[in-house]
């Protein structure tokens, strides 16, 4: 591939991406809707909030993994590298080529270079928005008031065998609790697709 078509793939991909995560709306403590497509949204730039970003991206994309693990970090202006630090991520493929979504930086990056810059190793968790819908979706996890429309349940009301088993998930639903998602599910292929997933902002809660 040249640099000019990859080049204009990877803007495509971005666009795609941005998007896709105009379905998912974050409601601050104010009570305020705005979209996971902005920015200042997606971007976690100082840390501490990639499990919860990663997850809400993921209930955006039809397909793509979301994955924690151990990475090391790229130097930048502002942050310092760190090696053997613990985050998550969501490689989705679009095209020829797969992207990586880290919420320490503003845009995508293609998997093959975020890969040799950040070293990811002791995968502890590797969830597709299908495994995250057939696991979620039930009694012990949330409440159906429609058809494909559910609210999940808070993190205290769910039991706690479901709480031990959220850690080796990264902590998937503990980000999506009390979300309420409307979604299409597509029988012929076994596959789930986002309408809408309305979130409460986890950095204010």
């Amino acid at each position: 591939m040249s640099v000019f078509k990859a080049g204009l793939e990877m803007l495509e991909a971005e666009s795609m991406f941005i998007d896709a995560l105009k379905s998912v709306k974050l409601v601050n403590k104010n009570g305020a809707m705005s979209s996971l497509s902005l920015v200042e949204n997606r971007l976690n730039d100082h840390g501490g909030f990639c499990y919860y970003l990663t997850a809400l991206v993921l209930m955006a994309l039809s397909e793509g993994h979301r994955i924690c693990g151990t990475i090391d970090t790229m130097p930048r202006q502002g942050f310092r590298q760190t090696k053997d630090y613990k985050h998550a991520w969501v490689e989705f493929e679009y095209g020829e080529n797969w992207y990586v979504y880290d919420s320490l930086y503003e845009h995508i990056i293609p998997r093959e270079e975020w890969y040799e810059m950040c070293n990811p190793r002791q995968i502890i968790s590797d969830l597709t928005l299908e495994q995250v819908m057939k696991k979620y979706l039930r009694k012990q996890y949330a409440c159906k008031i429609a058809e494909n429309i559910w609210v999940f349940k808070s993190e205290k009301d769910i039991p706690e065998r479901c709480r031990e088993a959220d850690k080796g998930d990264g902590f998937f639903f503990n980000s999506i609790q009390k979300g309420y998602l409307m979604f299409n599910y597509y029988d012929f292929d076994n596959s789930y697709f986002t309408k809408t997933f309305i979130a409460y902002d986890g950095r204010y809660y």
